[in-house]
């Protein structure tokens, strides 16, 4: 399962960008005849540039049969950026995130008009990156992976401007009149009933015995 979300350290693509050609760039070997090419892991660590997290960058040439990453280790606390980004706005890149199953994008972007397709998300585990294109296109990969978040824990305490009253209790407190009396139950009242009887019945066979 991939969650959308936003990262407290980056916003938009101008961190990336400068990052991106001021970096030393992996290669994404993909020479290889297409149905010999490989699933290709990325290996995300600490920049000094950046204050937070880790981070990889790659540059590749995207083409029909595309290029496929793998990024493991993933806690769903950790927040994650990805961007791919092209020399040109009418470069048509397709960049597909991946969870299980290839033929199942999670989210889906071009690069067509923007020279840019950024996702900002959580998940757990891993996740994979699939970079078509239907002509041969540069671009440069960027993928960003956050320290994990402190998630707060609800307390078990409830302030007492925030406690609601059981609906129990409240009809309970209902059942006592205005003037400070007491209404009873049905049962209540049939209890007392009983209690009633029973004092008749003693009363009576006292008073036989006692004549």
């Amino acid at each position: 399962m991939i969650a959308n979300t936003t990262s407290r350290l980056v916003s938009g693509g101008a961190l990336f960008l400068y990052l991106l050609f001021n970096s030393n760039i992996a290669i994404a070997q993909n020479d290889a005849e297409p149905e010999a090419r490989s699933l290709m892991q990325i290996e995300v660590k600490a920049d000094d540039r950046i204050p937070e997290g880790k981070s990889a960058f790659i540059q590749g040439q995207a083409d029909k049969l595309g290029d496929k990453y793998l990024v493991e280790g993933i806690e769903i606390a950790q927040p994650i950026h990805v961007g791919v980004f092209t020399e040109h706005a009418d470069d048509k890149v397709r960049v597909r995130i991946i969870k299980d199953d290839w033929e199942k994008a999670e989210q889906e972007q071009s690069t067509n008009g923007t020279s840019k397709a950024e996702f900002k998300f959580r998940t757990f585990d891993n996740f994979k990156i699939w970079v078509t294109a239907d002509e041969e296109t540069p671009y440069q990969l960027m993928v960003w992976i956050g320290d994990e978040l402190e998630i707060s824990q609800p307390s078990i305490a409830v302030p007492a401007s925030e406690y609601v009253e059981p609906k129990e209790n409240a009809s309970n407190k209902n059942n006592t009149n205005s003037s400070g009396g007491v209404s009873f139950s049905y049962l209540e009242l049939g209890l007392i009933g009983v209690v009633l009887l029973l004092l008749i019945g003693f009363g009576i066979i006292f008073l036989r015995k006692k004549n």
